[in-house]
């Protein structure tokens, strides 16, 4: 028999604590099962929980898509429970079952958190997770069954923050959960770029571990992303390339990082002074001869931090939205490319002058159907564009002068004009000694289908 679900049958849903009912007088019993124990990170984990009348008459149970449920938690409390945040349909069933008769759902974890609406879709981390089968409305649990959340492959740089010139050691971990061996082609890579190789490594059941070596001579200072793949398993990892001397990765060599290599003196892998990035020729000691690189390099400074972008967006303009949209955009330090300008005999732009350098990619998507403003009537999708662009350490406005404004009329700037379809990049420069620019905005000065007045 088909009911439909009502508020009151709703109150059923109770959470009991591990034990449950009372299964021999309900005359039923809730069993659950995984797979395997061991999982990789990402994959999908189902668990079967199986009713079955333990008892030796026919019973009625009231089955609803609600019925059968499942949590999940660790050491620190719960993280999933499958029934949250879902909506069912409103039914109930009235299942006759036999003796030894049984209803089997199947459920799958997949390796989220949902706990709170906010956590939900939050992947979880490599550890030991508790599974408790569950069917509330009855009170009945089954269960706890522990599994093993496991990193495939990990990629680990013997330190964080590396010297310019020096190698980095780096260590890849497989872990192969099948019984029999597999083979894996292992490429390690700097920002996207391969650097190393490894094909055919077998590895059997367990962790098998490679190293790798990334000579750093001819890479920039800077951040950079090292991937490490295995056929269709990756892992990557950050790592500081600076001023050799720089233990912290600021891109500076100063009295913290003098203390930070007292410190860890005379220390040895192992040891509990020990701090790898302070052992900056890689010889396995923290001593005199990394004391000697920092009092090289002792005083250098270099800005390398990038400043935040945005891509992927339409100019403002005159309070509207325009059809100038910026394919790409980045902003770095450098001085001013171009000849000395003079105003009145003096020198009002000077080259050489430090300042903000700011290229921004931008397409005209104009049509005769979207003409521009201030259309030409006789090349209706031309546009005018003239930029400059404003810059920020946080949400304070840094007082930098646009250096192709200088001297100038007030609608000057970074300058193109383009046909429907068509790109161009422009390039701003923004006149300051300031190092400590966190982002910057990009400022139409004039988008039409004419020149401005």
């Amino acid at each position: 028999m088909v009911m439909m679900l009502c508020a009151g049958i709703l109150a059923l849903a109770v959470k009991v604590q591990p034990g449950g009912a009372d299964e021999a007088q309900l005359g039923l019993k809730l069993t659950m099962a995984v797979e395997k124990i061991d999982y990789y990170v990402g994959e999908p984990i189902n668990v079967t929980l199986t009713i079955t009348n333990i008892s030796n008459q026919t019973i009625d149970f009231l089955y609803m898509a609600s019925t059968f449920d499942f949590l999940v938690y660790n050491d620190t409390g719960s993280l999933y429970q499958w029934s949250s945040f879902r909506v069912f349909p409103l039914f109930v069933v009235n299942w006759p079952l036999g003796p030894e008769e049984n209803i089997t759902n199947v459920l799958t974890w997949p390796q989220t958190c949902n706990v709170t609406e906010t956590s939900q879709g939050i992947p979880v981390s490599p550890g030991a997770y508790y599974i408790l089968g569950e069917i509330p409305s009855y009170g009945l649990q089954a269960g706890p069954i522990e599994v093993n959340v496991d990193q495939p492959i990990s990629l680990i740089p013997l330190k964080t923050v590396v010297g310019q010139g020096y190698d980095l050691p780096l260590n890849v971990s497989i872990t192969n959960l099948d019984d029999s061996p597999e083979a894996f082609n292992v490429t390690l890579s700097i920002n996207a770029t391969a650097i190393g190789t490894e094909t055919d490594i077998n590895v059997s059941q367990g962790t098998s571990t490679l190293s790798f070596t990334w000579n750093t001579t001819s890479f920039e200072l800077g951040h950079y992303n090292l991937t490490v793949t295995a056929d269709n398993l990756s892992a990557e990892c950050s790592v500081v390339l600076t001023i050799p001397g720089d233990l912290k990765g600021d891109f500076k060599v100063d009295l913290q990082d003098l203390v930070l290599l007292a410190n860890a003196y005379n220390s040895t892998p192992g040891s509990a002074k020990w701090n790898p990035n302070a052992d900056i020729d890689g010889k396995g000691v923290v001593g005199l001869s990394d004391l000697v690189i920092l009092a090289q390099h002792y005083g250098q400074q270099q800005i390398v931090e990038p400043i935040q972008s945005v891509n992927g967006y339409y100019l403002p303009f005159e309070g509207n939205i325009s059809r100038i949209f910026v394919v790409s955009e980045n902003a770095s330090y450098g001085f001013y490319p171009y000849a000395t300008r003079t105003s009145g005999g003096v020198p009002v732009v000077t080259n050489g002058e430090p300042c903000v350098i700011i290229n921004v990619t931008v397409r005209n998507d104009y049509s005769t159907q979207y003409p521009p403003p201030y259309p030409n009537p006789d090349y209706p999708t031309l546009v005018y564009v003239i930029l400059t662009a404003t810059v920020f350490n946080g949400a304070n406005q840094i007082n930098a002068t646009d250096l192709l404004k200088v001297g100038l009329p007030p609608d000057a700037g970074a300058f193109a004009d383009l046909n429907g379809g068509e790109n161009a990049t422009l390039s701003m420069y923004l006149a300051t000694n300031q190092r400590d620019i966190t982002s910057f905005q990009i400022v139409p000065i004039w988008i039409g289908g004419i020149p401005p007045a």
